[in-house]
């Protein structure tokens, strides 16, 4: 009877391990990259990865892209929004002191006005610290706060992930 109750115990945690990372997915900020290189490698267009903050309304989001070689990355969006317009000129200050490349785009979805975008190309490490940074530096969020990870369109199944989730 116990081995049941064991083999059943060890399906539903992998099952669990396989659908996890879908829907309000509490992480360490420093586990982030595990999350963007699921989103880089899922394989479907128009993936998201949604970072927020438990019990606030601010977030950063990623997506993933196609690029005209066949290539794939990641291109993080900043939302210019009545919420964040406080963040946004922090924000570009970070970038500009990074040094990194940045565009804007205009957009029609409701409250947000423009996306401040970032690509990456293909290196989730600079991805994941420049996120923990603008989570820190822009947000003021302590470093051991853990965050929300929502993916959209992506899912563990996809990929195979060489770090297991904490």
């Amino acid at each position: 009877m116990i081995w049941l109750v064991l083999v059943l115990g060890g399906l539903v945690f992998v099952w669990w391990l396989l659908n996890g990372p879908g829907v309000n997915r509490k992480v360490s900020q420093m586990d982030l990259e595990i999350y963007l290189d699921i989103l880089y490698r899922c394989g479907f267009p128009n993936s998201t990865a949604v970072i927020t903050i438990p019990r606030r309304r601010e977030f950063i989001q990623f997506r993933r892209r196609f690029l005209d070689d066949g290539t794939t990355d990641i291109q993080l969006g900043f939302p210019l929004a009545s919420w964040s317009s406080g963040y946004y000129e922090n924000f570009v200050k970070l970038v500009e002191r990074g040094k990194i490349a940045y565009f804007t785009e205009s957009t029609e979805e409701g409250t947000v006005t423009q996306f401040t975008l970032i690509n990456f190309n293909g290196d989730l490490h600079r991805a994941g610290d420049l996120a923990r940074r603008i989570l820190r530096e822009v947000f003021g969020v302590e470093e051991d706060v853990k965050v929300t990870v929502e993916l959209s369109n992506c899912s563990l199944k996809e990929v195979h992930v060489e770090s297991e989730p904490k």
